[in-house]
């Protein structure tokens, strides 16, 4: 016997919000944190200070990517939380629409 799945859009609405706080706690972190190695970094020369540049450079390049991911994903969740909301008030005018051609 299978089971009805229960769904409420409110919680995708507040999975997105979450979403939303870890992205920019996320991006507030590594700003941060990037900030101190460059900074700690200016110092640095010869292959040491390139390894660093270089490594700091590829970090960024992560963490950016990660908060693409994180808005991504939030974005994602409102759209499906939306078009779900929606999806009897979408059905009722097609309905309506098929009604009055009949």
């Amino acid at each position: 016997m299978s089971q009805s799945l229960k769904f409420d859009p409110a919680d995708l609405f507040m999975s997105a919000d979450h979403l939303d706080r870890h992205e920019a706690d996320h991006t507030q972190g590594h700003q941060s944190a990037n900030a101190d190695i460059a900074a700690a970094g200016s110092g640095w020369v010869g292959s040491s200070g390139a390894a660093l540049k270089g490594k700091l450079s590829h970090l960024q390049t992560v963490a950016d990517h990660i908060s693409t991911e994180l808005t991504h994903h939030r974005d994602a969740f409102r759209h499906i939380g939306k078009q779900y909301d929606t999806i009897d008030q979408d059905s009722a005018v097609d309905l309506l629409r098929i009604r009055q051609n009949l």
